[in-house]
């Protein structure tokens, strides 16, 4: 029976989205994260992108260039998202330009939801 009624909300849930995405294509506003419905809101929000530590050779990279800000015993992730900058599959230094090898930076697009009234 559960399974059922997943299965129903999930094809509800593609079909709003279909819609949301047709709106944006249709008024040419890809900004477009939010519409009131009858039944509630539906809001999409920016996920965001989700970095594939290789913490051996970050951390060897962090000595050579003696950017002990970013090391902490472990690596200190936090820091290192707030430094370096991404582009669509790589990091890199924003002073240097250099990229910064042993992350692997995977997108996550967006995730939506509906808001009840």
């Amino acid at each position: 029976m559960n399974a059922e009624l997943d299965k129903q909300i999930d094809q509800y849930r593609k079909l709003i989205h279909a819609y949301i995405v047709h709106l944006r294509e249709e008024t040419k506003d890809p900004s477009l994260n939010k519409i009131t419905l009858p039944y509630g809101t539906v809001i999409f929000q920016p996920q965001t992108s989700t970095w594939h530590y290789d913490e051996e050779r970050l951390i060897k990279h962090f000595l050579e260039t003696k950017q002990y800000q970013f090391l902490h015993i472990r690596l200190n992730r936090e820091n290192m998202r707030k430094y370096f900058k991404e582009t669509n599959s790589t990091i890199y230094d924003p002073k240097t330009g250099e990229t910064l090898e042993g992350v692997i930076v995977e997108p996550q697009g967006e995730y939506f939801y509906v808001k009840k009234k």
